[in-house]
C-alpha cells in the first residue's frame, strides 16, 4: 500500500484545531479511484483530553446532483487508527 498525502485543513495560526469535532486533515486512499477520503477529527476523551478519530467518507454514495447541489459524502466509517481506517476502505472489514 502507497503511502497516504495529507493535506490539513484548518487555517495556521488559529485555535481552530483545539474544537471537538474539527476536521484537522484529509488524505484521499490510494486505490480506491478516489472514492474514499480518510479524514483526522478532533475528539475529546472521557478524561477531557484531546485526540483524534480517523472518519471515511464514501464519494461514492452520492449522486451527481446531490455533488452539484454542495451535499458532502457520508460518514461511513470511525476508527481510532488510521491504519484500520485505510484497511477497511481497502476492503479488509467492508462488506
Amino acid at each position: 500500500m502507497r503511502a497516504l498525502r495529507w493535506r490539513s485543513l484548518p487555517a495556521a495560526g488559529t485555535d481552530r484545531g483545539q474544537v471537538k469535532g474539527t476536521e484537522l486533515a484529509y488524505a484521499v486512499v490510494p486505490d480506491t479511484l478516489h472514492r474514499f477520503i480518510v479524514y483526522e477529527v478532533r475528539a475529546m476523551l472521557a478524561d477531557r483530553s484531546l485526540d483524534v478519530t480517523y472518519h471515511v467518507r464514501d464519494a461514492g454514495a452520492l449522486s451527481d446532483e446531490q455533488v452539484r447541489a454542495g451535499a458532502r459524502p457520508p460518514v461511513v466509517y470511525r476508527h481510532h487508527d488510521c491504519d484500520q481506517a485505510v484497511a477497511w476502505c481497502l476492503g479488509g472489514e467492508r462488506v
